[in-house]
């Protein structure tokens, strides 16, 4: 079932886009230790507003557990859906 992401199922999509973008979600978050980058995920997918938020995600259930996602944004949004991220990293 595909539907779309909910606040505070962070954790598992977190590691669900570490895996798929390991390098670049270091750069995204600052961090350098596995999990450090996670818990940077954890908040940027659970705001209501950047790129990674959970609004922008559609999770694929297999057994109550989300097991790959699509992460969509309209690229025109892209200054405001990265202020967040731009502002932590400062």
């Amino acid at each position: 079932m595909i539907r779309q992401a909910q606040k505070k199922q962070n954790r598992n999509l977190s590691v669900l886009i570490y895996d798929a973008i390991k390098d670049i979600a270091h750069t995204l978050t600052g961090e350098n230790q596995r999990e450090d980058v996670l818990s940077t995920l954890d908040m940027y997918v659970n705001m209501d507003t950047n790129r990674l938020s959970y609004n922008n995600i559609w999770v694929y259930e297999a057994h109550h557990q989300a097991v790959g996602l699509i992460l969509a944004y309209d690229s025109n949004d892209l200054e405001r859906l990265d202020a967040p991220i731009l502002y932590h990293l400062k």
